[in-house]
């Protein structure tokens, strides 16, 4: 995966926002219209990486912009990871901007994920390597980063690059003072804008509040920071851990029926353009770092060859 850096392009270029407010008749673009029904699969939508999404009809749409809460420790970034992953082995273009990461601990959490455990051969990175050299992008950058600079780095990545999907992880690194309402619901009206203007989708990590109790269910009125955030959103997915469930797993007795229950809720609390809104209970798979449809799921591996794991 080739890394994008502030000095690789001009960054002002593309700090110009788009203006995408035109008044046209509604029969302007028929195709565009009938492709939101019968369209191919990457103008429909993309299925989150497991069988239960796929259940409930629950895509990634082209042109919109997701975001992902959960408290700290809730495994948002692990998940988002994933589905970045899945989505460049189904041939789309992503660029991870991960402030919170290193690019090369940001691609040691992907080597894992695709491979499915933590010992792959230095034969399995470089063939990995090279199958990312068209299918992803990093933003080389470590630490806070503005506003005006994630734009443009989205508007460049969609329009000089051909990417389709933006990871950001996280708002706070974007907007670091969670009560300034104005600066995140600014943000994120130009986050909108940008994924309309250019057919991106755009996925962002955001922080919840505690609850009175680590156990607590959070909801999209959990999100640390302006309401705009979900209410601007065109999906909210909410990241949390059964705590519950990993407390027990502590007693010196298990309950038999805990091995059913789930170690994940991935709760679709707002769905703009889809009908689903509901919790998939999925499962962790320690080994690969991927949450998966069962007790004893394994994530799909990205095959590259016969050698894949080992010293």
């Amino acid at each position: 995966m080739k890394l994008l850096e502030d000095d690789a392009f001009d960054w002002h270029k593309h700090a110009m926002q788009p203006e995408v407010s035109k008044i046209v008749p509604m029969s302007k673009d028929p195709k565009a219209i009938i492709d939101t029904f019968y369209g191919d699969q990457h103008r429909v939508g993309t299925f989150f990486p497991w069988r239960k999404a796929e259940d409930v009809d629950l895509r990634i749409r082209k042109g919109e912009v997701s975001v992902y809460a959960g408290v700290n420790g809730n495994w948002k970034s692990m998940v988002t990871s994933q589905i970045a992953l899945h989505l460049m082995n189904n041939s789309e273009k992503v660029l991870m901007a991960s402030f919170e990461m290193l690019p090369e601990k940001t691609m040691k959490r992907m080597v894992r994920q695709a491979l499915g455990t933590d010992m792959p051969t230095i034969n399995y990175l470089n063939r990995f390597l090279h199958w990312t050299d068209n299918k992803g992008l990093i933003y080389s950058h470590y630490g806070r980063c503005s506003a005006k600079k994630v734009l443009a780095v989205c508007r460049y990545a969609a329009e000089v690059k051909g990417v389709q999907h933006v990871f950001i992880d996280s708002l706070m690194k974007v907007i670091d003072n969670v009560d300034d309402y104005s600066g995140q619901k600014l943000f994120i009206e130009d986050l909108c804008t940008v994924a309309q203007s250019t057919g991106l989708h755009i996925h962002l990590v955001a922080h919840a509040r505690k609850g009175m109790a680590e156990t607590d269910r959070i909801d999209k009125f959990s999100i640390k920071g302006a309401s705009e955030i979900g209410d601007q959103a065109d999906n909210v997915y909410l990241c949390q851990r059964n705590i519950q469930k990993e407390r027990r797993a502590q007693l010196p007795v298990v309950p038999e029926e805990d091995a059913a229950l789930p170690d994940f809720f991935f709760t679709v609390s707002k769905q703009r353009d889809g009908e689903f809104q509901g919790t998939l209970g999925l499962y962790w798979n320690s080994q690969s770092l991927c949450l998966v449809d069962s007790p004893k799921g394994s994530f799909p591996c990205i095959w590259l060859g016969d050698d894949l794991g080992g010293t």
